[in-house]
C-alpha cells in the first residue's frame, strides 16, 4: 500500500509500534541491561558487510533511533538508512565495540573509524 500513500509516515509508525518496538525493547535489555551504556557501537550490513561506526552517551536509546529510521520514520537522507529501508533492518547487526567515558567517544569513535 505504501506507494498509494501521499506520506508514508503514519504507516512506518505502525510497523514499527506492532512488529518493532517491544522485540527491540527486550534484545536491548537483553544485551545492554537496564542501565545507560556509554559508547562506541557498529551497525553492520549483512548482506554487504559495509558498516557504520557510531558514538552515544546512551546506545540503547540510539539504537532505538536507528530502527526507526531504518524503517522510514523521520529518516535522513543517508546511505546508512537508505541501506537499511532497501534491504530491512533485519539484515543490520548492531553492535557495542566499547564502552567509555562521554569525555572519550570523540576519540574513540576516531579510532574505531579508522580501524575499520
Amino acid at each position: 500500500i505504501e506507494p498509494y500513500l501521499m506520506d508514508t509516515r503514519p504507516l512506518c509508525k505502525i510497523i514499527w509500534e506492532s512488529y518493532y518496538r517491544t522485540p527491540t525493547n527486550e534484545l536491548i535489555n537483553r544485551v545492554l541491561g537496564a542501565n545507560k551504556v556509554t559508547g562506541i557501537y557498529r551497525i553492520a550490513n549483512l548482506n554487504t558487510g559495509m558498516c557504520y561506526i557510531g558514538q552515544a552517551v546512551n546506545i540503547a536509546d540510539r539504537f532505538k533511533q536507528h530502527i526507526k529510521c531504518g524503517l522510514g520514520i523521520d529518516a535522513p537522507q543517508t546511505k546508512l538508512y537508505k541501506a537499511m529501508l532497501e534491504d530491512g533492518v533485519e539484515n543490520f547487526r548492531f553492535e557495542v565495540i566499547e564502552k567509555c567515558e562521554q569525555s572519550e567517544l570523540n576519540d574513540k569513535e576516531k579510532y574505531w573509524i579508522d580501524f575499520y
